[in-house]
């Protein structure tokens, strides 16, 4: 799906949950997460949170499973539909 497609079939409702989703599950906390037990091995006895904002957000989101808002959105009903992570179909496919 290209930029454009995406712009002209996400409705606001899906782009709230999606922004609600990268609040609670920022880009990059698992590599923060592993950093974080790489440290600790080297003796960090320190909370993962003090060193990593990411982590601190993650620890203070009210959502169960922050997936649950977007199961009904066209891109993660595309993205479960694909098999074997090897094609993810297009509008056209359908």
């Amino acid at each position: 799906m290209t930029v454009l497609e995406l712009k002209n079939n996400m409705n606001y409702d899906e782009f709230q949950g999606w922004m609600s989703y990268f609040e609670e599950r920022p880009i990059g906390w698992r590599e923060d997460y592993r950093t974080y037990l790489f440290l600790k091995t080297q003796g960090y006895s320190g909370k993962p949170e003090a060193i990593f904002p990411s982590l601190q957000r993650i620890l203070n989101s009210k959502s169960e499973n922050p997936t649950d808002s977007l199961r009904g959105s066209s891109l993660f009903n595309k993205l479960m539909s694909a098999k074997d992570g090897d094609t993810i179909p297009i509008s056209g496919d359908l």
